[in-house]
């Protein structure tokens, strides 16, 4: 990352620049929903939209030819396709279209993150961005433990815990997804920062560590423990024994850490809740294997499904989304919707590792894209056991981070903006070229996103 240079922006990228800034901040720190009618108003719905739309000035100005080409947009695209059908069969095929379209902006979201992005201080201050408003949701998190009384009845595990805490979400599970993706941007500002700036960068992410032990959440503790894991690998395997010490000595000084850690597999909580949740989302994807109920469409579907069946329904257990987004697109767009989006998020976290590989080993790119892996493979592995894709508060980081990542590997590879041949990137190229044309003609501001072709 660049320090200290003099930066030439065009009002367009200016425009575009805090455009992604404002959603960083207003994503996390502005909660609640309003319905107007059948569609909800949040500050997903709202701002993200609008940041497509507030960024169309700069891609025109970029051209086709400079916007980075990401290995994720076939497989994407594909799934948005297949999707489709669920969309056309399902019986909510409103509520299903909005969710469709939501997914078609994360996508459209990624894209243009990695162009705007291209340019080292755009990435250095959009993840400062990140780490900073993070904070403010630590402060609310860390208010919220030390005043449980208003908590204690609902999350209270044991007499040590005094309380769950949700930050500005007010789900402890959504802050502990969002966490996990602010963490592994910290982390890349930890990486290749200097002086102050690195210490500062350390000092959030141990805030931000201790307000994830504080979320109780096990399955971001552990998602986050293999993507540091992993990250660790790549850079020096030394590192790894580092990390298991610093995670294990902060879980046991927290009150009731270790404890609700080891009660995974106790008979109340733990994997005993989540398993007949998963095997009712396994029961609607045979009843609906090739349309699925529809992307969105899970509950009602399952909540219609039980009032027509109801011993499918196991004694004790109270129907609710399947804790496993996996199993709940599984059961929305049936087989080859699920087969499409693993395809996605295999080559998501295969782009972690064929980037590491194409950037020079220990540069500050190479550093970075480690760091942005621990997103990659801890968000993913999150989603085992939540609904982190569909949580839209912090899936929107999630594709966000993506964008940066593509960025930084296209960028650091000398101003090659495409970076694939092929049948697909040869289509893509030209569909861009349609809708963005050559863009502009000698501007100097563009210098950083390399020569046109």
């Amino acid at each position: 990352m660049t320090q200290g240079a003099v930066v030439r922006r065009s009002k367009a990228e200016l425009l575009a620049l805090g455009a992604f800034a404002a959603l960083c901040v207003l994503v996390p720190l502005v909660p609640g929903r309003v319905m107007l009618g059948p569609i909800p108003l949040d500050a997903v719905t709202l701002s993200a939209p609008l940041v497509l739309a507030l960024s169309i000035p700069f891609l025109r100005r970029l051209g086709a030819n400079r916007i980075p080409f990401s290995p994720l947009e076939l497989p994407a695209l594909v799934f948005l396709g297949i999707t489709l059908i669920s969309v056309v069969f399902s019986e909510g095929v409103l509520s299903s279209a909005l969710t469709w379209t939501r997914y078609a902006t994360y996508i459209l979201l990624l894209v243009v993150a990695s162009a705007v992005a291209m340019r080292p201080e755009n990435r250095r201050l959009l993840t400062w961005t990140v780490a900073l408003t993070s904070l403010a949701t630590v402060a609310q998190a860390a208010y919220q433990f030390a005043r449980p009384d208003a908590l204690a009845k609902s999350f209270a595990f044991s007499a040590e815990v005094g309380a769950r805490v949700t930050g500005s979400f007010g789900n402890p599970n959504s802050y502990s997804e969002y966490l996990v993706l602010a963490f592994a941007l910290t982390l890349s500002l930890a990486l290749a920062e200097k002086d102050w700036r690195r210490w500062s960068a350390v000092a959030i992410l141990l805030a931000q560590s201790c307000a994830l032990v504080l979320t109780y959440t096990r399955g971001s503790w552990l998602a986050l423990g293999l993507g540091v894991l992993v990250a660790a690998l790549m850079i020096d395997w030394r590192l790894a024994g580092a990390f298991v010490l610093a995670g294990g000595g902060l879980l046991s000084i927290v009150p009731g850490a270790m404890q609700r850690l080891t009660s995974i597999f106790a008979s109340e909580g733990g994997a005993s809740v989540r398993l007949p949740l998963w095997n009712l989302a396994v029961e609607m994807f045979r009843l609906h294997p090739w349309t699925g109920v529809g992307l969105g469409g899970y509950v009602t579907a399952l909540m219609a499904q039980i009032k027509a069946t109801p011993s499918m329904l196991p004694a004790g257990v109270t129907p609710m989304n399947a804790h496993n987004s996996f199993l709940t697109l599984a059961a929305e767009t049936g087989i080859f919707g699920i087969a499409a989006f693993v395809w996605f998020v295999v080559c998501t976290v295969r782009s972690c590792f064929t980037y590491a590989k194409k950037l020079v080993r220990g540069s500050a790119a190479w550093l970075i894209n480690a760091a942005l892996s621990v997103g990659v493979i801890g968000y993913t592995a999150n989603a085992l056991t939540d609904n982190s894709f569909q949580n839209p508060r912090a899936a929107v980081f999630y594709w966000l981070l993506l964008g940066l990542m593509c960025a930084n590997a296209a960028q650091a590879d000398g101003g090659e903006t495409q970076g694939a041949t092929g049948a697909w990137p040869a289509f893509r190229a030209k569909v861009a070229r349609v809708l963005l044309g050559r863009g502009a003609e000698g501007a100097a501001d563009l210098e950083p996103w390399g020569e046109r072709r």
